[in-house]
């Protein structure tokens, strides 16, 4: 008799044990899938264990789903009155009736014992939505001034964006911020509050810092801009890029937008940023760029510099300063390394620009009488001699030859036309000028304008 009872209470025993362990995994396994059957279990095992923790639970999992769950809350009240869950369904409920002062006095008191992200990140969250924004920080400031950690920081952060104290945020990111350089990564803690650093960074224009942080943003953003032809905030948005070679590409967005704009006040940078990208890039079509707008501006200090930097663009320099010298002597350095004809006919031609009265024009004669010069220096060399009056007719038969080549060029037909109005063959220069100012392109030249007027006005 002993020994049956003393069996009956242990297998009795064994089954509330695996009872209590069915109901444990069922609660476990479906506090994230279903609240309401967890809540249920926690309920059954808090029955028949009147364990607090699994009080606890039950409510937590009631929150989670919605339940109804006075009963239980005042069953942990009174086993338990200085419980912390009750301290915060005690807030939450000041919260839900929009006592905020007092929620606020009970959360503070709470925050102060105990490490809770998630009661902090709710409150401020809430005061936030309700346009307590002042509220808000408070409560995440203090928080993080309290418990400093990512979490702290990160909610603090997320209400500074919110309360836009963008200098607040690059403030508390710079050392992220540099990790991550130093890195050249940001690894998946550090890119929350890289995010949130970008956001302040674009707020506060400061774009000479977002480029190391996100330069793939940045690119397609500077890019619409540029699509959109709006240079002003291209200007705006470049302005700190650091001038250094690892930001080439955006230095060039930055130089295209001064290039469009095209303001004066922009030349001197416009010319060191040139010269940097060049030194950078090796890319001549920086430097043809650069000096076009510095003949526009008529800089020849600067375009000689540039003119050191690449022969052929040299040569377009010397032609559009009228530096005939350097543009003979070029020539005559191209003609004597090549044994080119067509070289030292150039050289001689811009000798005779330099100096058209006391030029030594049979030399010239002999060298393009052997041919190979090209139709645009026998039009330089014709229009010469035909505008300075040092020899009309040879430059009428100069500039007729040059039209074999080219016979609609507006250019060589002005030269021919010029030609005709100085013999006063008026009727001749008439056919032959309407014919260039029929060309778009050529006909708003002042020097082709005065022709025209005076051809128009030419009796025989």
């Amino acid at each position: 008799m002993y020994w049956s009872k003393i069996i009956l209470i242990c297998f009795s025993t064994l089954l509330l044990a695996s009872n209590l362990d069915e109901l444990r995994l069922e609660a476990l396994l479906n506090e994230s899938i279903n609240p309401k059957q967890s809540n249920q279990a926690y309920k059954e095992l808090y029955n028949k264990t009147k364990l607090k923790a699994y009080l606890e639970e039950a409510i937590r999992q009631a929150f989670l789903g919605n339940l109804n769950s006075e009963f239980e809350i005042e069953e942990l009240r009174k086993i338990d009155s200085n419980n912390d869950l009750i301290k915060k369904i005690d807030i939450v409920k000041l919260i839900e009736k929009k006592d905020y002062k007092n929620a606020k006095k009970q959360y503070f008191e709470f925050i102060n014992k105990n490490e809770d992200y998630n009661l902090a990140n709710a409150m401020s969250k809430e005061l936030f939505n309700q346009g307590l924004t002042k509220d808000a920080l408070e409560i995440s400031k203090k928080y993080y001034k309290k418990y400093e950690n990512p979490y702290s920081l990160y909610l603090y952060l997320e209400m500074l964006n919110a309360n836009k104290n963008y200098k607040e945020v690059v403030k508390l990111t710079e050392n992220i911020n540099k990790i991550a350089e130093a890195n050249n990564k940001a690894d998946e803690e550090q890119a929350p509050f890289l995010a949130l650093r970008l956001n302040a960074l674009k707020e506060l224009g400061m774009w000479d810092k977002i480029v190391r942080l996100d330069p793939k943003s940045y690119s397609d953003f500077i890019m619409k801009l540029i699509k959109e032809k709006d240079f002003k905030n291209v200007e705006k948005y470049t302005r700190n890029i650091p001038n250094e070679p690892d930001y080439s590409l955006f230095l060039l967005y930055r130089f295209n937008a001064l290039y469009e704009l095209n303001n004066k006040k922009y030349l001197k940078e416009f010319n060191t940023l040139g010269l940097s990208l060049y030194e950078y890039t090796k890319n001549i079509d920086i430097l043809s760029s650069l000096a076009q707008k510095l003949l526009e501006n008529n800089k020849k200090d600067e375009l000689l510099k540039i003119a050191n930097l690449d022969e052929d663009l040299a040569l377009k320099i010397y032609f559009n300063l009228k530096d005939y010298k350097k543009l003979s002597k070029s020539f005559m350095q191209k003609a004597l390394k090549t044994s080119n004809n067509s070289y030292l006919v150039e050289s001689y031609i811009y000798e005779m620009l330099d100096n058209p009265f006391d030029f030594d024009y049979f030399k010239l004669d002999e060298l393009v009488a052997k041919g190979g010069v090209s139709a645009n220096m026998l039009n330089i060399y014709a229009y010469t001699i035909i505008d300075k009056k040092i020899d009309i007719n040879k430059g009428i038969k100069l500039v007729k030859k040059a039209l074999e080549s080219e016979p609609n060029n507006a250019y060589f037909l002005d030269t021919l036309a010029w030609g005709y109005y100085l013999i006063n063959d008026c009727k001749n220069a008439k056919i032959i000028m309407q014919k260039v100012m029929q060309n778009e392109e050529v006909n708003k030249e002042n020097e082709v304008i005065l022709h025209n007027n005076r051809i128009n006005k030419c009796k025989n």
